[in-house]
């Protein structure tokens, strides 16, 4: 048993009340996962009849309220795990679901005003995989929050429309082929954006996503509530603008993935999320505000990574963030990354996706229909524009010195195959590309993706091109 201080959790009238696993009071062997610095992880050893987790609320708003549960997975002997769930007086037990991540709405509770307590307890043997949280939220607002998002999501199908592009993490760790890396702001100022352009053009580039900040916070532009933060972290050549406007005059897109910085100590201490969680998501509203009335049209999306473990734990204010990310361009599309778990919020438009590139995947795990709109039609990311977001070589980031780009690990005719199954899907994949600090990608990956270009483009079939490589079989391997 983990002891707790016993206080009561506030639960939102208006918004998704979380109750994290980890935060619970914890009777038995269950321990929180590490998932790093800035992140809350599921609790593990969930596996015991008896095990138990328990939360103190506090309702200032009494109501009919919706209670689901984030987490799953059968255990050792293929069953399903059966949890007791109980909200003062009202109990109710069920079958969770098999899937790892899955939000499974468990029913509807009448909630009395004042202070009462939530538990989940383990009524067999079979692993709890994962879990994650509690989610409470009134029903009236549930059902909301679900129309109101879905009024205000912008149109996708440009980005089927192009049918794939690439993303790049180039970053303040990213490493020449050989010698020293340069200081972040003199590779953002030497970066060679016609060379990097007709690169992604002769590659068949619909759209390109371009990190702003990854392991280490940095940004590739000018950026007034950065400044206001660290002044140092942003640059002063504009290497956004530049790209966008190359970029546009060929028919691609631009958007950008934004990571909020928690492995970097200085700029972690600097925005102060461990002392103030709410002040901590105004500034990332300012940042990401200062950012779209930069550049208007011109940023296409927006692709927020550690929405799951970083933001959604601390109740963040889903719809505010969404309304500054599309300031200056009310179609820019938004994507928050959940990783396996279910969608985070409603207030989004396309699934993250970090996956591999399986047949799975490429189907919307069964929920993106062929000839369809590209929008999920259930599923743990239901509503959302079908995508995915994977690697196709051995790393996100280039990140070793001296070293060449690796090899792909997809056969030029299973990329061939699985880029026309997601057009028929309306699945939109986005293939990360390793890259080294000047600019420049693999040649081997050039000449593989301007023969994919070919095939996908302008319809040339993939039986011309043999790379000795068995067709589907990476893709099946990957299939999960």
């Amino acid at each position: 048993m983990h002891p707790k201080e016993e206080k009561s959790l506030p639960v939102q009238p208006d918004a998704v009340t979380v109750l994290l696993g980890a935060e619970g009071r914890i009777h038995g062997p269950m321990t929180e996962q590490y998932v790093g610095l800035g992140k809350r992880g599921w609790l593990i050893n969930f596996n015991e009849t008896g095990n138990t987790v328990k939360w103190d609320i506090d309702v200032s708003q009494p109501d009919v309220y919706e209670l689901a549960v984030l987490g799953g997975g059968h255990g050792p002997s293929g069953a399903l795990p059966v949890v007791e769930i109980a909200i003062g007086e009202s109990v109710t037990t069920t079958e969770l679901c098999e899937l790892v991540g899955w939000r499974q709405t468990i029913g509807k509770f009448d909630l009395p005003p004042g202070k009462n307590t939530v538990a989940i307890r383990l009524m067999n043997t079979e692993t709890l995989h994962m879990f994650y949280s509690i989610e409470l939220v009134r029903s009236n607002i549930a059902s909301q929050m679900e129309r109101d998002a879905a009024s205000k999501r912008a149109n996708t199908n440009w980005l089927i429309e192009g049918k794939y592009g690439f993303m790049f993490h180039w970053t303040s760790q990213s490493q020449p082929r050989h010698g020293h890396a340069k200081p972040y702001p003199e590779a953002v100022r030497d970066f060679n954006v016609k060379h990097f352009v007709r690169t992604v053009e002769k590659m068949g580039a619909g759209h390109v996503i371009l990190t702003t900040s990854h392991a280490e916070f940095w940004f590739p532009g000018p950026n007034d509530a950065i400044d206001q933060i660290m002044p140092d972290r942003s640059c002063d050549r504009d290497l956004i603008s530049e790209l966008a406007d190359a970029l546009s005059e060929r028919g691609i897109r631009l958007m950008l993935y934004f990571h909020p910085g928690h492995d970097d100590e200085p700029w972690w201490d600097a925005v102060g999320f461990e002392r103030d969680k709410q002040s901590f998501f105004d500034t990332w509203c300012e940042i990401i505000a200062d950012t779209g009335k930069r550049y208007g049209a011109n940023l296409a999306g927006w692709y927020f990574d550690d929405a799951l473990f970083t933001y959604y734990p601390y109740h963040p204010p889903w719809k505010k963030m969404t309304d500054a990310a599309r300031i200056g361009y009310d179609q820019r599309l938004v994507s928050y990354n959940s990783w396996e778990f279910s969608r985070v919020t409603p207030y989004q438009d396309v699934y993250f996706g970090e996956l591999p590139f399986s047949y799975d995947a490429i189907k919307g795990h069964g929920y993106s229909q062929v000839l369809g709109s590209g929008i999920l039609v259930g599923g743990r990311y239901r509503d959302l524009q079908a995508h995915i977001m994977t690697i196709v070589e051995e790393n996100w980031v280039h990140s070793e010195r001296n070293t060449e780009i690796g090899s792909m690990i997809y056969s030029l005719n299973d990329l061939i195959w699985g880029i026309r199954e997601c057009i028929k899907h309306r699945t939109v994949p986005s293939f990360n590309l390793e890259v080294y600090q000047d600019g420049l990608v693999s040649e081997k990956t050039l000449g593989v993706f301007e023969k994919i270009n070919t095939a996908i483009h302008r319809g040339v079939s993939s039986q011309g091109f043999n790379d000795n490589m068995p067709r589907l079989g990476k893709i099946k391997e990957n299939n999960s």
